[in-house]
């Protein structure tokens, strides 16, 4: 194996960086509850624990970085999955079982506006 095997370019380590910490930012946003449900280590539960707590803009702003550091040192994906699982019986309650998604409508504009058509 060599180098460029294991090459990961800034612009894609930016990226999943950048996915960790909206992650963090869902995990933030959960209850009490739903935090206590998700298996994480302990500096990661403190972490978002402690950005609760914040409420200057750039603390909250730091800490948020903070998390998303944490979050590359460990495997995120068991935390991912669950936290998949804590939003997947919310879509479920929002459409009844067995019948079909109500239709998308769009607006579309009654008359041509004037000046743009023959």
């Amino acid at each position: 194996m060599d180098e460029r095997d294991d090459f990961i370019s800034k612009s894609q380590r930016k990226r999943e960086s950048t996915a960790l910490q909206v992650m963090g930012a869902q995990l933030v946003k959960l209850s009490g509850d739903q935090l206590a449900r998700i298996a994480m280590p302990e500096s990661l539960r403190e972490a978002i624990v402690e950005c609760r707590r914040l409420t200057k803009h750039e603390a909250i702003r730091r800490q948020m970085q903070y998390i998303g550091k944490i979050m590359r040192d460990i495997d995120a994906d068991p935390i991912m999955e669950q936290l998949n699982a804590l939003e997947a019986p919310s879509r479920k309650q929002t459409a009844p079982a067995g019948l079909p998604s109500p239709p998308i409508l769009f607006a579309f504009p009654s008359s041509p506006r004037a000046g743009t058509g023959p």
